[in-house]
């Protein structure tokens, strides 16, 4: 790319990047002395609204697993899906499976002892 052509970039983004603040500064609201209300109905609205965002709200846990139990976590996820159709409006696989996965390995885990933690893992074959 030549530095003519650079240059107009760079004044064409500036002038982008420019034009945005400057409507953002003067569309800034005016303040009123009324606080705002909303109804009962907006409310109940809002807070329906209102729900975990996940990707924000919750800490990324990023793991690695053989094929095999790779593959059984999407079978059994697949599976659940389609039984709780009727049963739920929404069973997503991040918000809902995952964490039912670890909660249940967690609460069996509590359970083993070290020797019954080993011999999973010689069973699991890591």
């Amino acid at each position: 790319m030549s530095d003519d052509t650079k240059d107009a970039v760079k004044d064409k983004f500036a002038q982008r990047f420019e034009s945005d603040e400057q409507n953002a500064q003067t569309s800034e609201p005016a303040k009123t002395s009324k606080p705002e209300q909303t109804s009962e109905d907006e409310k109940i609205a809002k807070t329906s609204k209102d729900e975990v965002n996940i990707k924000e709200d919750w800490k990324n846990h990023s793991f690695y697993l053989p094929d095999e139990l790779a593959d059984d976590l999407g079978s059994h996820y697949k599976r659940l899906d389609w039984e709780m159709d009727s049963e739920l409006d929404e069973f997503k696989k991040t918000k809902h499976y995952y964490p039912l996965i670890v909660a249940l390995g967690l609460d069996r885990l509590s359970d083993f002892e070290s020797k019954e933690v080993k011999d999973k893992l010689e069973q699991i074959d890591f």
